[in-house]
């Protein structure tokens, strides 16, 4: 499940001049070049990386705090423990389960590295909370592109991705509605550094979650 790679090809139609060999052509390539700098890649995580992030819910203003800490990556997993729960996630951070009982079919699939800006995807996922109530989550990630982003921990430069659809309860599709999550991937955080979640009330009217969530801090393991 890989991101579309978009392919511009623009036709010219020009008189003949003449011109240095190969002049023509450098023009062309130059509109496609893409520096190491647009490009996100995969982070280097490690044993000991450590993340609390600062969640506030925009209805009602509470805020709430949470640690995220690296327990051990393997070669395709990453083994993390947030309070008394130990999470698992794919190397791309993507949310495979939690010790809590919720659990991703196969898992969250938001993040496919390298990541720049350009790229989209249809997505779908399939999540089961700690009650074993099913929910499907339908719709496109895009990566728009790099922009900085003050949050508590500092300033960064972040790759902003957008997740947009519809969602579904498993105990009745009248229990279905919108919802638009946004991430802001900053390499050096080896994270996503700001998220914003919003999710409508079932029939697609009205606000039923609006919350960013922030980084207060960030420790690189020893």
């Amino acid at each position: 499940m890989g991101y579309d790679t978009v392919t511009m090809i623009v036709a010219f139609a020009l008189p003949i001049v003449r011109a240095p060999f190969g002049a023509g052509l450098a023009v062309m390539l130059a509109a496609t070049v893409v520096t190491a700098q647009d490009i996100a890649p995969q982070a280097r995580v490690s044993a000991g990386d450590t993340w609390t992030y600062q969640r506030t819910n925009r209805l009602n203003n509470q805020v709430t705090t949470w640690t995220l800490r690296v327990e051990e990556v393997t070669d395709d997993r990453i083994l993390a423990r947030s309070g008394s729960a130990t999470e698992r996630f794919t190397l791309d951070w993507n949310f495979i389960d939690s010790s809590t009982g919720e659990s991703w079919a196969p898992h969250t699939g938001l993040f496919v590295f390298p990541m720049q800006p350009g790229q989209s995807r249809e997505l779908r996922q399939q999540r089961t909370n700690a009650q074993r109530q099913g929910q499907t989550r339908q719709g496109k990630v895009i990566v728009h592109g790099w922009e900085t982003v003050k949050v508590p921990a500092g300033e960064f430069r972040a790759l902003r991705l957008v997740f947009e659809g519809r969602y579904e309860n498993a105990a009745s599709a009248a229990q279905s509605g919108h919802f638009k999550q946004t991430f802001w991937w900053a390499p050096d955080a080896r994270r996503w550094v700001r998220q914003d979640f919003w999710f409508s009330h079932w029939g697609g009217s009205g606000t039923d979650t609006d919350s960013r969530t922030e980084l207060t801090s960030f420790t690189p393991g020893p």
